[in-house]
């Protein structure tokens, strides 16, 4: 936990969207597409439930949802072990719908059974040992109320890889799954957004295509995600996981 932490520390330098998506898009055009094509699934799927709700962000980085949600009217608790990325998230907060706090990797500060909806982005995938991530699955399903909802984004792919020297894996969309299940969770939706190396992205990456263009641009992606995944590429998969309303005890870790 300790090199995660240094990690993201060092992260922060890159601004406040690079560090959480791509610190090698060089003149930020393909970041500002993944911005917006995360934001508007993250929006879509919160605000159809139709009113303001409580939010927990985990992994919240340098604020990008938190703040987001929290314009939206919702109120926003982000939670990060990274000091450097959540000063970047206050000093971007719009108003005091959401709040922040830096945490130690295992405990959640967060009360039992006291957010509606859990959001993560691109964080699952830093926790690459199962077990610790069965742990953290179980910490969030316990800050959920019952009935609750966690959306997930995470990269999936055919084969599980470690990818970027150990910080990350890439886990099977069936993996996640059997963690998710294991934890308490019941799947209530999959799907995938984007793929990891759509020709199209590098005109993206190049400013070669404009924001108006965007939504068709999802589209496409979206139509391509089956052939990345054939050809061992991975995707950005959206996962939906409900909390049950009639509830039982999280197994515990050693069952």
């Amino acid at each position: 936990m300790k090199d995660q932490r240094k990690f993201w520390n060092q992260m922060a330098d890159f601004g406040a969207d690079a560090a959480v998506i791509d610190p090698n898009d060089k003149w930020g055009h393909k970041n500002r597409y993944i911005k917006w094509l995360r934001d508007e699934v993250f929006l879509k799927l919160i605000n159809q439930t139709g009113f303001s709700v409580n939010v927990l962000d985990f992994g919240c980085g340098s604020g990008n949802i938190s703040n987001l949600l929290a314009a939206h009217g919702h109120d926003v608790i982000g939670i990060d072990i990274s000091l450097e990325l959540l000063k970047l998230a206050t000093t971007a907060r719009r108003n005091g719908n959401s709040s922040f706090i830096c945490y130690d990797g295992s405990n959640l500060p967060i009360c039992l059974n006291s957010v509606d909806i859990v959001t993560t982005y691109l964080v699952l995938i830093h926790i690459t040992d199962n077990d610790a991530l069965q742990a953290v699955m179980r910490e969030l399903y316990r800050c959920l109320k019952p009935g609750g909802l966690m959306i997930a984004i995470e990269q999936t792919r055919k084969k599980s890889k470690l990818t970027d020297n150990g910080y990350k894996r890439q886990r099977l969309q069936a993996e996640y799954q059997d963690i998710f299940s294991n934890a308490g969770f019941t799947a209530s939706g999959r799907f995938t957004i984007r793929s990891g190396h759509m020709p199209l992205i590098y005109l993206v990456q190049l400013g070669l295509l404009p924001k108006y263009v965007f939504p068709i641009l999802a589209r496409i992606e979206q139509l391509f995600c089956p052939l990345s995944q054939q050809i061992g590429d991975y995707v950005d998969t959206v996962f939906l996981l409900k909390k049950p309303v009639s509830v039982q005890k999280a197994p515990s870790s050693d069952t």
